[in-house]
Order: C-alpha cells, then structure tokens, then sequence
C-alpha cells in the first residue's frame, strides 16, 4: 500500500504543478509572450490535468479503504 500511495502523492503533486503552470498562462499570458502557440500549450496542459485526474480517480476508486469506495463511487 505505500507504493500506491506514494504514487497517488506523485500524480497530485504533478497535476498540482501542471494546475499552477496554467494559472500563469492564463493570469499573466504577457510573460510568456515567445510562446507563439500558447492556445496548444494550455491545451496540452488541459490533457495532461485530465490525465492525471484519471489516474488519481482511478486509484482512488480501487485502494481506498471499502468505506472510502462507496462514497465515491456515490458522489460521482
């Protein structure tokens, strides 16, 4: 079980960072002004949030504790 919660940590680290990488793109689009494509970039970080969402959820919903599993898969 620590291996799964450690990776589950990873993934939220990780979507958290890509979270916080558009917040710039979108807050502030000026200081990222030799990104040409920036409508791709969000887009590719939109995906990769989706990803690791998928993966969170996914974890989530197969080891987490039984009483955790039920809530879950009620409050989708």
């Amino acid at each position: 079980m620590k291996h799964i919660n450690s990776i589950l940590t990873q993934y939220v680290g990780l979507r958290d960072e890509v979270l916080a990488d558009l917040q710039v793109y979108i807050e502030n689009p000026v200081g990222i002004g030799d990104h040409g494509d920036i409508g791709d970039i969000i887009r590719s970080k939109l995906e990769d949030v989706d990803r690791y969402d998928s993966m969170i959820d996914t974890m989530k919903r197969y080891f987490s504790p039984p009483e955790q599993q039920q809530e879950e898969v009620t409050s989708d």
